[in-house]
């Protein structure tokens, strides 16, 4: 999905009055299927536009995007090497760190 199409998205989630996350790669090392600034958008009702992974990271990225937007904080989250979720792996090694924000 475009990154237009991301924010297309956000902003007519705006419009109606919906709370959105926007997730943002930050950065990546070893393999990953999408590149550093690669886009995904999450809704209150947790409604997804676009992806960050192949599904290896994304539902846990979605919940915290939910939980980003009821606590109205952003964050950032790294996945693989060297993060604190020790359960979640990523098949293609190295590590992909995300930053949320709520409500942009």
């Amino acid at each position: 999905m475009h990154h237009i199409d991301i924010f297309d998205w956000l902003l007519k989630q705006h419009k109606s009055k919906k709370q959105t996350a926007l997730i943002i790669i930050s950065s990546i090392s070893g393999g990953s299927l999408r590149d550093i600034g690669a886009l995904m958008a999450v809704n209150e009702d947790g409604i997804v536009k676009g992806y960050i992974s192949n599904n290896c990271v994304d539902g846990d990225i979605i919940a915290h995007a939910q939980n980003a937007i009821k606590t109205q904080t952003s964050c950032q989250l790294q996945y693989g090497e060297g993060s604190p979720f020790k359960d979640i792996i990523l098949p293609c090694g190295g590590h992909i760190t995300v930053i949320i924000i709520a409500n942009p």
